[in-house]
């Protein structure tokens, strides 16, 4: 792998994650960005790893709850931060700059309050019905893999769908690197051969992911331009986390049927 490139998938570990890789660049990361399932698998056994210990020591909503505080613990809640910050765009019901300025306000609204609380009950529900269903090593594993998959490529699906912010921000440089066409391609491969490992994991369960994932994707991308007219890193990191609760809610629905 060209020197360049292993420097960008570095630093691309280290903006989204807090494992510290000794590289963080902001333009190596972005032009790397189409590499996220990568990522995305490494979050993923992370989270499976503190998960699973739980689950055969205690019960599944301890698990669960491990769950989440090792997701808070692996991404530094940076995406969550992010979600706060959109609810309170979104509740404000404002557009354009008036919508800006609520989305940089380092204040947190009561929608912002809102939505943290109704992510965490569904978070924990969810987890606790997927640990409690799911009765293999293996299978747990896909599924969080699979989770963890989807949620961070809404991200990519959100930026390549959405112009980018007008000024100077963290998140300009991934919207625009993930427009290229030969990125793209190369995202979609690494998706494809993500998801298939995930299937041969865990089987069916895994395919209700990407539909929650696309749905999402197109709302929040939608949404955004209404609001906002642009996609920024606030909003990459509000569509990771929708897309989290949103595919968690699928396959805990799911489960009992596939």
């Amino acid at each position: 792998m060209p020197r360049g490139a292993v420097k960008g998938l570095r630093s691309l570990v280290s903006f989204f994650t807090s494992i510290p890789t000794g590289a963080l660049d902001l333009d190596s990361a972005a032009r790397m960005f189409f590499a996220i399932p990568l990522v995305a698998l490494l979050e993923g056994a992370l989270a499976f790893s503190a998960t699973a210990a739980v689950r055969y020591l205690s019960t599944p909503l301890m698990a669960a709850a491990t769950l989440l505080a090792a997701h808070v613990a692996i991404t530094r809640a940076l995406h969550l931060d992010a979600l706060a910050d959109y609810a309170d765009v979104v509740g404000s019901l404002r557009t354009g700059e008036e919508a800006l300025r609520v989305l940089k306000d380092p204040r947190k609204g009561a929608f912002a309050i809102v939505a943290l609380g109704l992510y965490v009950a569904l978070f924990i529900a969810s987890a606790e019905s997927i640990t409690a269903s799911v009765l293999s090593l293996r299978s747990l594993l896909g599924t969080i893999e699979s989770v963890y998959l989807w949620s961070l490529e809404t991200m990519y699906i959100v930026a390549a769908l959405s112009p980018p912010e007008p000024y100077s921000g963290l998140g300009r440089k991934f919207v625009e690197f993930s427009k290229d066409r030969r990125r793209i391609a190369l995202n979609c491969v690494g998706v494809a051969l993500a998801a298939a490992l995930c299937f041969w994991l865990a089987g069916p369960i895994t395919l209700v992911s990407a539909p929650a994932s696309i749905a999402v994707a197109l709302i929040v991308s939608r949404d955004c331009r209404k609001r906002l007219g642009f996609a920024n890193g606030d909003v990459l990191g509000a569509s990771n986390e929708i897309a989290r609760i949103a595919i968690m809610c699928a396959i805990a629905v799911s489960i009992r049927w596939i």
